[in-house]
């Protein structure tokens, strides 16, 4: 018997640290530039939860904001051609996953409600 692939989106919902950022949008922190760029000043940012790296360049008088990209773990960008799930679908998705982990702690303390 073959195993069933799954699609990007599919494996999306799976992972709970990638729901929670489409749901609840990004959870940032600051890190190192390790690069600097020639066009200004540079901040980085790292999503505690997801890994996704935000790499912000300003420009150096006025502070505006010049470029910006993003550099996203395997499995959360989705193609062009793919069904991307709404910000509510999401928010059920995340709704199922807390159910999930209630229920496991709960069978896991025999049956009682954890404190």
């Amino acid at each position: 018997m073959g195993t069933v692939k799954l699609t990007t989106t599919e494996r999306l919902l799976q992972r709970e640290e990638y729901v929670r950022c489409r749901t609840l949008l990004h959870a940032w922190d600051d890190i190192p530039v390790t690069e600097p760029h020639a066009d200004g000043p540079s901040m980085w940012l790292r999503c505690v939860r997801c890994t996704t790296q935000r790499h912000d360049v300003f420009d150096a008088y006025t502070g505006e904001l010049l470029h910006r990209i993003y550099l996203y773990p395997d499995d959360y960008s989705l193609a062009g051609d793919e069904y991307v799930p709404t910000r509510a679908e999401f928010r059920l998705r995340l709704f199922d996953l807390a159910q999930t982990l209630h229920d496991r702690r709960q069978r896991r303390n025999g049956g009682k409600l954890a404190s």
